[in-house]
């Protein structure tokens, strides 16, 4: 059915968000957190790198999070509706 495959969308959009958010976290932002520290040093090539893959992984997060919304607000539709409201 529809509201199957809505909360189906839903659920994996908000799973792989939060796989992706992890990893970002682990891998990625704490050896980023590790190359500023102290605060002020310099940046090196290693730095630009991390810093341009946590940008893209944070763009797919908000990405699978905005689908994840849609899918879980998106409405049912008449028929749905219909089949609701007769039983």
């Amino acid at each position: 059915s529809v509201s199957k495959k809505i909360a189906t969308a839903f659920f994996a959009c908000a799973s792989l968000a939060m796989i992706l958010m992890v990893v970002d976290y682990v891998w990625i932002y704490q050896p980023l957190v590790e190359l500023i520290t102290p605060a002020g040093s310099a940046k090196s090539a290693e730095f630009v790198t991390y810093h341009k893959a946590s940008k893209y992984i944070n763009e797919i997060d908000l990405t699978l999070c905005l689908v994840a919304a849609l899918a879980i607000c998106w409405p049912l539709g008449t028929q749905s509706q219909a089949k609701t409201d007769s039983q």
